[in-house]
């Protein structure tokens, strides 16, 4: 249905940004920087993953 088609799309999209900045931060970044900005992505990441079945039925 739309609702999963909808959720499968929004984590598509996820994990696409976070490639993205893990790419741009493996080449761009210095090392100190690279690491907090990684940090940043998983936390991120793990408080979509938490709110993601949340935000499917508002």
């Amino acid at each position: 249905t739309i609702t999963v088609a909808m959720a499968i799309l929004a984590r598509l999209g996820v994990n696409v940004a976070a490639n993205i900045g893990f790419q741009y931060a493996a080449e761009m970044l210095p090392t100190v920087v690279r690491a907090q900005g990684v940090s940043l992505i998983h936390i991120i990441g793990y408080f979509a993953h938490i709110i993601g079945p949340y935000v499917i039925y508002l």
